[in-house]
């Protein structure tokens, strides 16, 4: 009689932390992660008194038509001599 108690409440037991388990490491739907992702960005631009405008990717770094000079997003506000420069963003000079 006491197995009997026993073991449905040992499988419920199971069942219970299986399911907290999977919630708790479930993926994060775009949604939530674009949301992290927005309040990332502005934490780090609020706290900062001095912003440079700046790009990550750069086309035809130091060679010799390299004509423009720019800012590079990391590290923030370093000189990029390049031809072409793609994905604008804001970093903190301070």
């Amino acid at each position: 009689m006491k197995k009997m108690f026993i073991v449905p409440l040992a499988i419920a037991a199971v069942v219970a932390v299986g399911y907290m388990g999977y919630g708790a490491y479930s993926p994060q739907s775009e949604e939530e992660a674009l949301l992290l992702e927005n309040v990332e960005a502005l934490t780090k631009i609020e706290g900062c008194r001095n912003t440079i405008t700046c790009y990550s990717t750069f086309k035809g770094v130091d060679s010799d038509k390299a004509d423009i000079r720019t800012k590079d997003c990391s590290p923030c506000g370093m000189n990029v001599y390049c031809e072409s420069m793609a994905d604008k963003g804001e970093c903190c000079a301070d």
